[in-house]
């Protein structure tokens, strides 16, 4: 979804009568957002024992992001271990009495239906056992906490956001009138206000449908390479050049 700060620049210009036409130097505000990012909520309720990552600080897939004090759900699924190894215990004896016609068949039945019951609670537990850790998605950073080690959270309580280390890349709302000459893959460079550098990018997305008031489109641009000195958030001013196409892609790709 564009930023609304976006459009309310767009409008702004738009009613003052300074909008740029089709010409050949264009520029455009933007916003940097990460490719990925999700707000993390609890998986259960109970007590934050593991929180060893900080605002901005950088994780790797698979790290555990937050765990929780999980004695009483690993006690339980022990305890239904172990009642599902004795069901498959009986099962396998009552098996070879059967074959010997030496148990009815109403014995081996519920033999056979308390190991699935076993497997089948011994299953939940352990699913049960593995939301107590809050494992990373992909590589990333942390980008907002809500809590802290020590507290006790409800389940759904969002605990922090974060953001891939994937190329970053900006939005940006245009005359719907650039359609003519911007496609995907159209190059561009993008000055950031905070840094006030320049970086090369290129469009990847163009939004689905056009605003019927303002006549604006949405497009997604990525930055060529991976920029570490750069962050979702920030904001700057997209250059196009009018008579640069986008490049044609072999047909063998």
């Amino acid at each position: 979804m564009v930023d609304y700060r976006m459009r309310l620049i767009f409008v702004f210009v738009l009613l003052i009568g300074l909008w740029p036409a089709p010409s050949v130097a264009q520029s455009i505000q933007t916003v940097l957002v990460a490719k990925q990012e999700a707000t993390l909520a609890s998986t259960m309720g109970g007590q934050i024992i593991q929180f060893d990552f900080y605002n901005g600080d950088h994780f790797s897939e698979g790290n555990v992001l937050v765990g929780f004090d999980c004695r009483i759900v690993e006690a339980q699924y022990a305890s239904t271990a172990a009642r599902l190894e004795a069901a498959r215990a009986t099962l396998k004896a009552r098996k070879k009495l059967k074959e010997l016609k030496s148990v009815s068949n109403l014995d081996y039945a519920i033999a056979v239906s308390e190991a699935k019951q076993a497997a089948a609670e011994t299953s939940e537990r352990k699913v049960q056992k593995e939301l107590c850790k809050i494992k990373a998605p992909y590589d990333g950073r942390i980008t907002r906490r809500d809590t802290n080690l020590h507290e006790t959270v409800e389940p759904g309580q969002p605990l922090l956001k974060i953001a891939s280390l994937d190329k970053l890349q900006a939005q940006l709302l245009v005359p719907s009138n650039w359609l003519s000459w911007v496609k995907t893959g159209t190059p561009l460079k993008i000055t950031i206000d905070e840094n006030d550098k320049t970086y090369p990018a290129h469009i990847v997305r163009i939004g689905g449908e056009v605003d019927p008031v303002s006549q604006s489109i949405a497009l997604v641009a990525e930055f060529d390479k991976r920029e570490d000195d750069t962050l979702p958030g920030m904001s700057g001013t997209a250059h196009f050049n009018a008579s640069e196409q986008a490049p044609t892609k072999d047909k063998h790709e």
